[in-house]
């Protein structure tokens, strides 16, 4: 040993071990992150106040997020720490200033400005669906889309709603890729549009102190996110087939009452999304559409099982859905309308999900499965307060094939 090294007194400097200390409270740590509906969530790290949505996108783009034609940059949250722990600098001692965290979502503009050009546009660029052989059991997969009450503004309002719209297209897919490793040839899609997709302005009395878009927004939103979702959809499947009946928020009043059956903005909003859909007939021209003028209740073949369905507000007396339900359906069939005939029946209106077995899974007996479908909006206070009761909002999809009218049941929750 020399006499530096006898003299060398920090040779086995104490440095004390220390919890890394993070620049951002849980949750918001500086970031991307990708959910499976497609948006992006971003959170900024530690910075200055930014005044407008022109200070969002730069802010968005320093870290490297490019906002895409047909969508947008939403703020979800913004948060004030009046003194945030920061080092300046590696090696420097940490300093508390206040500084702003921000979080937004990059989304579809699907509520936004988006003419009907412009989605021709955009659904010209889409091409046709690649064939696909034939692996499994044939199925046909059911998707029941209702309730969407856009621009009511309980709960998560019109951003939530359209953000759970965006993911059911998203689930439903989900769901075709799980059947088909399960063995199942999932390559016919029946949507089923059950009614109360718009929210209206005169429904009930305080209404329009309730919603956040008058009927224009209403139509126009409603246009777009059935335009996406097909847009979505269709390139998966060899045949899209459409049945759409209208419901009671979609029906045009006067004086508290419907002025006829024919007027409902449920189903014109579909009819709307499909004149869009057939500007390019090579990416859709396996999608078709049955719209009645004025029936409020269709029925649709499904591998020969007949699938009935109506929103669920044409029940009168007393008694819980089900009873309504039955007494209904017992009423059809007894007066040999179409509906009557249905091996499923599928209703809404009341935002719960329940299903019931009315009969034998037979073709040649009278039996019927009844489905009761989940909303996607943002929820019902007044019910909740009268109640007690809430529903989780979700999507119902399943399977049907030629053995089994249903196959498969899902209601995920959204």
């Amino acid at each position: 040993m020399n006499f530096e090294d006898a003299l060398n007194t920090e040779a086995n400097q104490y440095q004390p071990a220390r919890r890394e200390r993070t620049s951002a409270p849980s949750g918001y740590e500086p970031g991307i992150r990708y959910e499976s509906s497609g948006v992006q969530i971003v959170t900024t790290p530690p910075m200055e106040h930014l005044a407008n949505e022109d200070d969002w996108a730069k802010a968005v783009h320093a870290l490297g997020v490019e906002i895409p034609s047909g969508w947008r940059l939403r703020l979800v949250e913004a948060r004030y720490d009046p003194a945030a722990w920061h080092r300046d600098n590696v090696n420097e001692d940490a300093v508390t200033r206040p500084v702003w965290r921000y979080r937004f979502a990059v989304e579809p503009d699907l509520a936004g400005g988006t003419n009907l050009d412009e989605l021709v546009v955009e659904i010209l660029k889409v091409k046709p669906p690649k064939p696909t052989k034939a692996k499994g059991v044939p199925a046909t997969q059911v998707l029941l889309v209702n309730d969407w009450q856009l621009y009511k503004a309980a709960g998560d309002g019109i951003e939530g709603t359209v953000q759970r719209i965006v993911a059911s297209w998203q689930a439903a897919l989900a769901a075709k890729r799980e059947w088909s490793q399960a063995g199942f040839d999932v390559n016919d899609l029946v949507i089923v549009g059950n009614g109360d997709i718009v929210e209206n302005c005169v429904t009930y009395a305080n209404q329009s102190y309730e919603i956040t878009g008058d009927m224009r927004d209403q139509r126009n939103t409603a246009r777009r996110l059935i335009v996406d979702g097909v847009r979505t959809l269709a390139p998966h499947y060899s045949t899209v087939r459409g049945s759409v009946v209208g419901g009671n928020h979609g029906e045009n009043r006067q004086n508290g009452r419907r002025i006829n059956r024919h007027d409902n903005s449920d189903a014109e909003v579909f009819e709307s999304a499909a004149d869009v859909l057939a500007e390019n007939p090579d990416a859709f021209g396996h999608v078709s559409w049955q719209i009645p003028r004025e029936e409020l209740a269709a029925t649709i073949d499904v591998r020969g099982w007949i699938l009935g369905h109506q929103h669920g507000h044409l029940t009168g007396g007393s008694g819980s859905p089900e009873a309504k339900m039955r007494s209904w359906y017992d009423k059809q069939a007894g007066a040999k309308r179409p509906v009557g005939e249905s091996h499923i029946l599928a209703t809404a209106h009341y935002h719960h999900n329940r299903l019931a077995d009315w009969g034998a899974d037979d073709r040649s007996k009278a039996g019927c499965l009844w489905i009761m479908t989940p909303a996607l909006d943002g929820g019902s206070p007044f019910f909740a307060d009268m109640s007690g009761a809430e529903s989780a909002p979700g999507v119902t999809t399943f399977l049907t094939t030629e053995a089994h009218r249903m196959e498969r049941y899902q209601t995920i929750q959204l």
